[in-house]
């Protein structure tokens, strides 16, 4: 069973400030005894214990927020903040098709605008794949606006060896991750030579 934090209600920007007066609400699949104590804590801090499930702040970027059911030591929440996971490196072969599984965090009173996969820089804007005329019908991202990003990447090409980095935006800011570096080959051996040469693991092997 899972415990997790949502956000309750929209509040306004406070003014002169860059926090957000939100309400949280600490949620569970578990089945609790009557009247539980929630446990909220704030960058790793404990800010409140009470039977209610609700919490209330101003939130900035820089915070992080989890919370735990008081007598249930294993039940505790992730905290919530900036991140985008995902392998480094992948080697494929030509033809085949990839997946780069990518999963996200961002603050919770934030929601999501717009989340993308890039290679280029045009200006100060990233340019996003999905319209890019070359990668029309050859990609397809299968993320949603929660926490997945993966991209699937179909009949692969010697040309699609470059670095990839997801980028998404959200209505308090924006965030990219480092680049995943794909390298596309046609030739099998060429795989075997760099997995000998400890240059990749087997988890990051996809074809």
């Amino acid at each position: 069973m899972l415990l997790s934090i949502t956000l309750f209600s929209d509040l306004q920007v406070t003014p002169a400030t860059d926090a957000w007066k939100r309400t949280l609400t600490c949620s569970t699949t578990c089945t609790l005894t009557d009247n539980p104590t929630y446990i909220w804590y704030k960058n790793r801090h404990k800010v409140k214990e009470d039977t209610s499930r609700l919490y209330s702040d101003y939130f900035s970027d820089a915070d992080s927020y989890s919370c735990a059911v008081k007598g249930h030591g294993d039940l505790h929440s992730p905290a919530k903040c900036w991140s985008v996971t995902y392998t480094q490196r992948i080697c494929a072969l030509k033809g085949s098709t990839v997946d780069i599984s990518c999963s996200y965090t961002y603050p919770i009173y934030h929601e999501i605008k717009k989340a993308f996969w890039f290679t280029k820089w045009s200006g100060m804007d990233a340019e996003d794949l999905s319209s890019a005329p070359e990668y029309e019908g050859h990609i397809e991202y299968l993320g949603d606006k929660d926490s997945d990003c993966t991209l699937r990447i179909t009949d692969l090409r010697l040309s699609d060896s470059a670095g990839y980095r997801f980028r998404f935006i959200t209505s308090g800011g924006k965030f990219a991750g480092s680049p995943v570096s794909l390298t596309v080959t046609g030739n099998l051996s060429h795989i075997s030579n760099l997995l000998l040469g400890g240059q990749f693991s087997d988890s990051d092997l996809q074809q």
